[in-house]
């Protein structure tokens, strides 16, 4: 190998290691870079974080929002059937309503708007004393609303609450927090005084 050889070569061969070093130092000396990484991260989480909890904050509301219309709908239209159209089988209408129920929620896990599992007899075992009581609560509402008028079924409702408030506390040791404590009380305080005045009322 002649001379004008052994110098290119070596130049090539510098060049090469000097890419290289630079190439390194560039991946290795670059702490702007990596942190511009991190929180651009960080920032695409927080922004994911906060999109899913203004997501399960607006199914809240629309959850919220439909059971109220669906209750305040279901007891005006009872009141409606016992009191103006004067039909007095109020177990009869719990019992259409809640095979209207049945079917529409087949319907709609046959649409895959909802999920829930296949009736089993071992849950069906566990369900039925929870499943009575409910019963029992439809039925009783209904008949409450052939005496008493639709404030007044409302106010005794919410007074439930406060039982079940009280049952959490002493069953399962749920403590109770200062405005729930004020908020029962009110609901107890409008119940009495608003039986106490309700002309509508009949033994």
């Amino acid at each position: 190998m002649t001379e004008p050889q052994n110098a290119t070569t070596t130049a090539q061969s510098h060049a090469m290691k000097s890419t290289s070093d630079i190439t390194s130092n560039e991946l290795n000396n670059n702490p702007e870079q990596d942190d511009v990484d991190v929180e651009s991260a960080k920032l695409l989480m927080e922004s994911k974080d906060a999109s899913m909890k203004q997501s399960k904050r607006s199914e809240a509301i629309l959850s919220n929002f439909c059971y109220a219309v669906a209750s305040i709908g279901m007891t005006l239209n009872n009141k409606f059937i016992f009191v103006s159209l004067g039909f007095n089988y109020p177990i009869l209408v719990v019992f259409w309503q809640n095979v209207v129920t049945v079917f529409f929620l087949l319907l709609l896990r046959k649409l895959n708007f909802v999920k829930f599992n296949d009736l089993r007899w071992d849950m069906v075992k566990k369900w039925i004393p929870v499943n009575i009581l409910f019963i029992f609560m439809l039925i009783t509402g209904s008949f409450a609303l052939r005496f008493l008028s639709v404030p007044m079924v409302t106010i005794f409702k919410n007074t439930s609450t406060v039982a079940t408030a009280i049952g959490d506390y002493f069953i399962f040791g749920q403590k109770l927090t200062t405005p729930v404590l004020l908020s029962s009380l009110l609901i107890v305080i409008s119940s009495i005084v608003a039986g106490s005045h309700d002309i509508q009322f009949n033994f």
